[in-house]
C-alpha cells in the first residue's frame, strides 16, 4: 500500500509508524468510509483491526473485514455494529470454525446482537465449538436463553456451571 502526506504541496512518503498513527487519529464518522475502506486492505493486521472497530465502516469494509485472516480483526470485527447487521450463518460459522478464544468470546458476549443469525443458532454452534472461554461468555450473559442455563448448570466445568447458576439466580 502506497501511502502519501501532501501539505501545501510539501509531500512525503508515509510508513507504516506514520500510517499507523494517522489511522488511529480518525474520526469515527461516515465521511471516512472511503479511507477505512483502503486502510482495511492494508498489510497491517494492527491498521485492520482498528479500522474493525470503526462503528461507522460501510457494509463492503464490514463483509471484507469478515473475511480477513487475523484472529485479531475477526475479535473486533464480530462486535461492530455494522458486522451484526450482516452477519449470517454461513459467515457465523466460518469464524466460529478457525475463531481463536477471544474470537469465540465475543460471539458469546454477543450472540444475541446479530440481526439474521437466531441466538439459539449462535449458542449451539458454539458449545458444538467447545471453547470453554466462549461457554464461560454464554453461561454469564443474561440474554442466554433459560434452557441453555440449565444445561450449562451442569457444565463439568466448575467455573461454567457456578457462573450458570448465578446466572440464572437473580
Amino acid at each position: 500500500m502506497e501511502a502519501k502526506l501532501i501539505i501545501n504541496g510539501c509531500e512525503i512518503k508515509v510508513g507504516i509508524e506514520l500510517l499507523t498513527k494517522f489511522t488511529h487519529s480518525l474520526p469515527d464518522d461516515e465521511s471516512m468510509n472511503d479511507i477505512f475502506h483502503v486502510l482495511a486492505t492494508s498489510d497491517s493486521e494492527n491498521i485492520r483491526g482498528f479500522i474493525a472497530y470503526q462503528d461507522t465502516i460501510s457494509v463492503e469494509t464490514a463483509l471484507l473485514l469478515l473475511n480477513d485472516v487475523s484472529d485479531l480483526v475477526l475479535s473486533r470485527i464480530v462486535r461492530n455494529q455494522i458486522a451484526k447487521t450482516v452477519i449470517d450463518k454461513d459467515i457465523l460459522e466460518r469464524i466460529i470454525s478457525r475463531g481463536n478464544d477471544a474470537t469465540l468470546e465475543e460471539i458469546g458476549l454477543n450472540f444475541h446482537d446479530y440481526e439474521k443469525v437466531s441466538p439459539e443458532f449462535t449458542i449451539n454452534k458454539l458449545l458444538e465449538k467447545g471453547s470453554l472461554i466462549s461457554i464461560l461468555s454464554i453461561a454469564g450473559n443474561y440474554d442466554t436463553p433459560s434452557k441453555f442455563l440449565k444445561q450449562l448448570a451442569h457444565h463439568s466445568g466448575p467455573d461454567i456451571s457456578r457462573t450458570a447458576k448465578n446466572t440464572l439466580a437473580p
